[in-house]
């Protein structure tokens, strides 16, 4: 997994691809001492993917040609054909996810440096999307709203639910 990185670039296209994943880890770890808003962000984390899973399918827009992987290789048409994850981009799950728990995360905490570093780590997710034709720039944007709607939503949900039981 790590053999790919020589140098700085290949480094911030793996912290790219691995953008979502690593926003999730920071805004778990941040709320680990605020657990009725972990447990929404845990569930919302949840509808998020399948509801990208939903949009994907409905509107079946297909990826740039071209594509690569995180090492370089194309990707196999083969690879394409057998997953519809594979064969749509419409909207970026990488900016949705990312966008979601940024956006989840500075509502609870208020935190401009939370914030930062959310953002950072969306622009790289975006550049190293982009870079690789996994995605079109109207993909991650579509991606990037959505997930802000969704975080945004998920936040008024999980607020509202808390304060009902307090």
């Amino acid at each position: 997994m790590f053999e790919n990185i020589h140098n700085a670039k290949d480094l911030l296209l793996f912290v790219g691809n691995y953008s979502p994943h690593i926003e999730a880890v920071i805004v778990i770890l941040s709320l680990l001492k605020q657990i009725p808003y972990l447990k929404g962000y845990l569930v919302f984390l949840i509808i998020n993917n399948f509801i990208n899973w939903i949009l994907k399918s409905s509107i079946g827009q297909p990826r740039p040609n071209g594509g690569k992987t995180l090492t370089g290789n194309d990707i196999s048409k083969k690879d394409i054909e057998n997953s519809d994850d594979m064969k749509y981009g419409m909207p970026s799950r990488h900016a949705q996810g990312v966008f979601f728990s940024l956006t989840f995360l500075y509502l609870v905490r208020k935190d401009p440096l939370f914030l930062l570093l959310g953002l950072f780590l969306a622009v790289l997710g975006w550049y190293q999307r982009y870079t690789y034709k996994r995605h079109t720039l109207e993909q991650l944007f579509v991606g990037s709203v959505v997930g802000i709607v969704i975080g945004y939503i998920s936040y008024l949900i999980t607020k509202r639910y808390i304060h009902t039981l307090s």
